[in-house]
């Protein structure tokens, strides 16, 4: 009579454990947004500024919500589901025109001294770090070094850092290739850097390339970004369009 009753009380636990564990079974979100750093809440939990992990998530439907000071703050209905343990949201936010500051920094990355530099056909001068304020919209720049001048277009968004790399030699853009810190788009475990080498795996992509070559590989196509991969203090800074070819990024339309 024990022996049945073990049996029994034992089939009862194998049946009910499964089921205990597709209930509390859920994933993971990795956000991100343009521009980076917004404050975000799960269900009305904070959880930190973008990019952000969010895991240990149950499964069903949750609601992220983002914020950023200028920007329109974004609510998203987010489903999650055993089959998809994690999912990849790209938040893009909008600008608030009624509590922006209106303007934006421009950070150029320069290899060489710069000689001149102007703003819409006026003189500028760069702050020690290399950067300048800037109010937000279309500007055009025109950089002269010991090695050419270049001349492009690029967007300032407001309340943003614009981080800009300028090429050696002459050379003129429509609009300049704009590059941001890998930090802010990927998470660390995406990315592995040996000496030059690149190797990038995200939301089932594959990016291989080196440091200081503007040709790389995404998902064994190469593909030439108008400016390479680069070193910046330390972090190693990627073009915006390669986050977004691989889904790290939405696509702001211009």
């Amino acid at each position: 009579m024990i022996l049945r009753c073990a049996l029994v009380a034992t089939l009862a636990l194998s049946l009910l454990v499964p089921a205990a564990a597709r209930a509390s079974a859920g994933g993971a979100i990795y956000l991100t947004t343009l521009p980076d750093g917004a404050d975000t809440w799960v269900d009305g939990a904070y959880v930190g500024h973008s990019p952000v992990l969010i895991d240990a998530l149950t499964a069903g439907k949750h609601t992220v919500t983002t914020a950023k000071t200028g920007w329109i703050s974004r609510e998203l209905r987010i489903t999650i589901v055993d089959r998809e343990p994690m999912q990849f949201i790209n938040v893009l936010l909008d600008h608030d025109s009624g509590t922006s500051t209106g303007r934006g920094v421009l950070a150029l990355h320069v290899g060489v001294p710069i000689r001149t530099l102007t703003v819409d056909g006026a003189s500028a001068h760069l702050s020690s770090g290399g950067k300048l304020d800037l109010p937000a919209g279309d500007h055009e720049l025109v950089v002269e070094t010991q090695s050419g001048r270049f001349s492009t277009h690029v967007a300032i968004l407001p309340d943003t850092m614009t981080n800009v790399l300028v090429p050696a030699g002459n050379r003129s853009a429509g609009r300049a290739t704009v590059v941001a810190p890998v930090q802010s788009y990927l998470q660390a475990s995406d990315v592995v850097v040996d000496g030059s080498k690149i190797t990038i795996r995200h939301n089932g992509h594959l990016v291989t390339g080196l440091v200081g070559d503007a040709t790389m590989r995404i998902d064994g196509l190469s593909s030439t970004f108008d400016t390479p991969p680069a070193v910046i203090g330390g972090k190693l800074f990627l073009p915006i369009d390669l986050y977004v070819r691989i889904g790290a990024l939405p696509l702001r339309p211009h």
